[in-house]
């Protein structure tokens, strides 16, 4: 299935931030809209994991969304220009403020990714690592760099940034943030394994 996310804002400030936050931690379609009923050019869509990050400005709105659910793996992620999250609307699946840190943004879509890319293939996408790629994330997780996980394994650094390389490619994350929340939901780390440090 193909991932796509929409940022759907009045503010071109703001949906360029979400834009820039979620390309360079992911490898995803992302589209821009101004408003929510532009979605409506795009309801043809079927069997596609979709993220919509959005304002909601009536029942029109959620009613356009939930016909979007219906022939597809759709998260919906409201926007507030509040100080916090505000109260859910029915039908949509958590809130964010202007005010919620990047890397909370990234941990929580990188959350709502893995149960999709999980149903896609009647496996994980956890499947699609070796062995050694296991390990090498792992360490990755850990917070070791390059060379203590070469050290580690007793292979080179170049056969580690290869490993390091192919890991990122086959699940779609490049953040160290996102590729340890991937670690501990896929059981390949214990949290027991990590410093409290890292888990903040």
């Amino acid at each position: 299935m193909k991932e796509r996310v929409f940022i759907i804002h009045p503010s071109e400030i703001i949906r360029r931030g979400l834009n820039a936050i979620l390309r360079n931690a992911f490898n995803l379609d992302l589209t821009q809209l101004e408003a929510v009923q532009e979605l409506a050019a795009f309801t043809d869509i079927k069997d596609s994991n979709i993220i919509v990050f959005t304002a909601f400005t009536g029942e029109d709105d959620l009613k356009l969304v939930a016909r979007m659910k219906t022939h597809n793996q759709l998260r919906v992620i409201h926007i507030s220009t509040a100080d916090h999250p505000p109260d859910l609307p029915q039908g949509v699946d958590h809130g964010i403020s202007v005010e919620t840190p990047a890397d909370e943004l990234r941990t929580m879509v990188s959350a709502l990714l893995d149960p999709f890319r999980a149903s896609d293939a009647n496996t994980s996408l956890d499947s699609e690592l070796t062995a050694r790629e296991k390990d090498v994330l792992n360490l990755v997780a850990l917070g070791h760099s390059n060379k203590e996980i070469a050290d580690k394994l007793f292979i080179s650094i170049h056969t580690v940034i290869s490993h390091r390389k192919n890991i990122t490619e086959k699940l779609g994350i490049k953040s160290i943030s996102g590729l340890t929340v991937y670690a501990v939901l896929n059981k390949i780390i214990d949290t027991d394994q990590m410093n409290t440090g890292q888990l903040i």
